[in-house]
């Protein structure tokens, strides 16, 4: 499998990771008490960007540790998934 092949799932954990942070974003303003502003509204914009941006980095991230793992036969049960993982994230 390439790591830059298309998959339905990587496209859905983008495309979910975005409304859950703008629901967090209006709750925790909400809860914090703030006011709507102009500059609020900017700040919601930058975050569904970097959102967006932070997720297709690290899916890519995560394949490329994942497949290197895979391919050097390291990968023989879930514990070993798990390094892996860790490599990519950091």
């Amino acid at each position: 499998m390439n790591v830059a092949e298309p998959s339905i799932v990587k496209l859905s954990i983008v495309l979910l990771a975005v409304p859950f942070s703008l629901i967090g974003s209006f709750l925790l303003i909400y809860m914090l008490g703030y006011n709507m502003s102009v500059a609020v509204w900017v700040g919601i914009i930058a975050l569904a960007g970097v959102d967006a941006e932070t997720g297709v980095v690290m899916l890519l991230y995560l394949d490329v540790a994942y497949h290197k793992w895979k391919d050097e036969g390291r990968i023989h049960r879930f514990d070993d998934t798990e390094h892996a993982v860790m490599e990519g994230a950091v």
